[in-house]
């Protein structure tokens, strides 16, 4: 995913390069350079989701759904500057190269519906809530049965993602080894994210799974190392997200309080819970409709860019 397409330029990117800082970018030792500050890069933001889990908070929340949507473009801009400080733009990447990002952009967009599909079984579930509380004044006996739990939702057995294929082929220079190997590594972390993402929305660890199997593809000891130990965190952990969890806890102790004929302090215990698991994912639906809009913009650019070199 590269948010940034048409920023892969000096002169269109958010900062100045001073105009000596690489005179001698074409040198194995400034490429490997930038290169190294790419991978460094993604690996902080990587282990940024990992440490703001801080003890007694929980890994799968809505505040960690938040996080990785905010590192999408941040490895999309560590990219970008990776392309501008080997001075690579994408007029000159081969045709392996571009394909690769075409195909993965397909997939974040079909990710991103899923996210948006995930959104939309909350937002439903939160207004069936709120209709049930709605009924506790004037129809009380008639409450329990529209008082259900938040329930996973299921993605079906077509849930599956291409990963980037690595190129086995020969490559003409340094900077298009370090584009393909670039493109590897964002392609792969972004599944991870992608995966956790979905996997909180939907209560459910098989879609995190299913896109973590790239990783194999990825051979960088750091990014591995840290994708282990996020995978190993999703096993120990239940899959639901806190704020369900919460909500689901209120929903049972008020639909029990409802049988012993009180009620009146677990339905405000719940209706704030489901107030405040409103307020979260209208923000992450903001998120993932930016995203989106960023996702197809920057594809379009490529592919213009794409029908320009043919002619």
């Amino acid at each position: 995913m590269v948010l940034l397409v048409e920023k892969i330029g000096r002169s269109l990117f958010p900062y100045k390069l001073d105009n000596n800082h690489y005179n001698n970018h074409d040198s194995e030792e400034a490429l490997s350079t930038s290169f190294q500050a790419f991978k460094s890069d993604v690996s902080k933001f990587l282990s940024q989701i990992l440490l703001e889990t801080k003890p007694g908070s929980e890994l799968w929340s809505l505040a960690g759904v938040e996080r990785c949507l905010e590192a999408m473009p941040m490895i999309d801009k560590a990219f970008a500057k990776l392309v501008v400080d080997i001075d690579y733009p994408i007029s000159k990447w081969d045709a392996a190269a571009s394909e690769a990002y075409l195909k993965y952009s397909l997939n974040v967009l079909e990710l991103l519906n899923k996210i948006s599909s995930s959104l939309s079984h909350l937002s439903h579930a939160r207004l069936s809530l709120s209709h049930g509380l709605s009924m506790i004044k004037n129809s009380p006996s008639l409450v329990p049965k529209h008082l259900q739990k938040i329930q996973p939702k299921d993605l079906g057995k077509d849930f599956k993602v291409e990963c980037i294929k690595e190129n086995e082929e020969t490559f003409s220079s340094r900077k298009e080894s370090i584009i393909h190997e670039a493109l590897v590594i964002m392609v792969i972390t972004g599944f991870w994210l992608f995966g956790f993402v979905i996997s909180g929305l939907c209560s459910d660890v098989k879609p995190y799974f299913e896109m973590r199997k790239s990783a194999d593809k990825l051979h960088d000891p750091s990014l591995k190392s840290l994708g282990s130990i996020l995978s190993e965190e999703i096993r120990q952990k239940k899959s639901i997200l806190k704020e369900v969890k919460e909500v689901n806890d209120a929903v049972a102790e008020l639909v029990s309080d409802l049988t012993n004929r009180k009620g009146e302090a677990s339905a405000e215990i719940l209706d704030r819970r489901l107030e405040g698991l409103d307020k979260v994912l209208q923000g992450i639906t903001k998120q993932t409709d930016h995203l989106f809009s960023e996702v197809l913009a920057a594809r379009n650019k490529l592919l213009d860019t794409i029908r320009h070199k043919k002619h």
